[in-house]
């Protein structure tokens, strides 16, 4: 099964991002990491379902797989298969949050308002399809995994509506939503980006690119991993073609693929604050310090690394920038500094700004709104002068210690 490689990179893929979101407190507390976490979990039961499907599907299967399973191995898979549907709508669920948060500039008590429509109805939806499904005894043999299966059901025209109404509808709606979130997201940030960058140009132009890109590449993944499955079940059903198999290799292969690249993206931002901090090790060594930091953040191999990172020699200044991170953070150990980092655009709180806080967050590259928003011109006077002072003050000694 050639399938069997890409699954296992998004099981160690989903599996880090589970771990890195439960075991740390601000991802925790951070709304899109838990919208991540979530799509990633059900991401985690495809690819897991994919890859042990020897011991799902029963020995008489078409393509002559072997296999162990019987009837209800095949329905246990049937229904984790549902579920990844779930996922899929968590994409949409991102991209509103994106959307909210960027364009529409909402706080963070705003959107936990809605936070658990944004969980909800994925949820829902991929449990009470799934449970339909088997509960009608609609999965079956479907091509290298249980499913809903058409061919040899009694009711081949029912099983064909309920693969489009409960699984590939929803999840052509999540591709409009998340481009039209997109779309909107662009519009908006170009059209206020001349007016952000006319004092702080270099800075804001690559917190500005930063946010885009991760939006982009969370939407970029799922029309990238469904668009082909999708034109091969309708060829395969409507329009009763015979599909190349060149489209089904490709299928076969981008689908197992969304959970490591989902992952990718997730630990983007970390992979290039650690490759320009650790110049000489290579991609490799880097990304397994990603992954064993995420899956065994007390194992001794990767304290000796931390020490190494933190402390290689005392000639060289680890002191952390006053614009980007907060003194008082430079006290945890590298584990906990590096968790601190949000990986996602900040969620504003009603709170001003302290003193000593930071004015923009490197992770995200995204400044956060304030109550007092001299960049929208909501301030004037001495107070706007005051705060605009202050930061340009900071960024200054920032550069010249740089």
């Amino acid at each position: 099964m050639k399938q069997k490689f890409p699954c296992f990179l998004s099981i160690v893929g989903t599996l880090c991002v589970i771990s890195s979101v439960l075991r740390s407190k601000s991802r925790r507390g951070h709304i899109q990491s838990r919208l991540v976490g979530s799509m990633v979990f059900f991401q985690f039961l495809g690819a897991f379902s994919w890859m042990f499907t020897n011991l799902f599907m029963p020995p008489s299967n078409e393509l002559q797989i072997p296999s162990i399973g019987n009837d209800t191995s095949c329905n246990v898979q049937g229904y984790l298969l549902q579920l990844v549907i779930a996922g899929n709508i968590y994409y949409s669920s991102i991209a509103i949050y994106f959307y909210l948060v960027i364009a529409r500039q909402w706080k963070k008590k705003r959107i936990e308002s809605i936070e658990k429509y944004l969980h909800g109805i994925p949820i829902v939806w991929g449990v009470a399809t799934a449970s339909i499904v088997v509960a009608m005894d609609m999965i079956g043999e479907n091509a290298w995994n249980c499913w809903i299966q058409p061919k040899n059901s009694p009711n081949k025209r029912l099983a064909t509506i309920f693969q489009f109404a409960l699984f590939y509808v929803p999840l052509w709606l999540s591709m409009i939503v998340c481009g039209t979130s997109l779309y909107l997201v662009h519009r908006f940030i170009k059209k206020t980006e001349k007016q952000v960058l006319k004092w702080k140009k270099d800075t804001r132009k690559v917190h500005t690119k930063n946010i885009a890109m991760q939006n982009s590449l969370y939407v970029f993944s799922l029309f990238l991993c469904w668009t082909f499955p999708s034109l091969v079940r309708i060829l395969q059903i409507v329009g009763k073609v015979q599909v190349p198999t060149w489209t089904k290799v490709v299928s076969g292969t981008l689908l197992p693929c969304q959970g490591f690249i989902t992952s990718i993206i997730f630990f983007r931002l970390k992979y290039q604050k650690l490759r320009k901090k650790n110049k000489e090790q290579g991609i490799f060594a880097i990304v397994w310090r990603i992954v064993k930091e995420s899956l065994f953040p007390y194992s001794s191999c990767t304290k000796v690394n931390e020490e190494q990172v933190v402390n290689p020699s005392n000639s060289i200044d680890v002191e952390a920038n006053p614009m980007k991170v907060p003194r008082k953070s430079l006290k945890k150990s590298h584990v906990q500094q590096q968790e601190s980092y949000e990986d996602f655009p900040p969620e504003t709180s009603e709170a001003t700004l302290g003193k000593n806080e930071s004015f923009v967050d490197d992770e995200t590259g995204m400044k956060p709104k304030l109550e007092k928003n001299y960049s929208t011109i909501q301030m004037h006077g001495m107070d706007s002068l005051r705060l605009m002072w202050t930061e340009a003050r900071l960024y200054g000694k920032a550069s010249v210690r740089e």
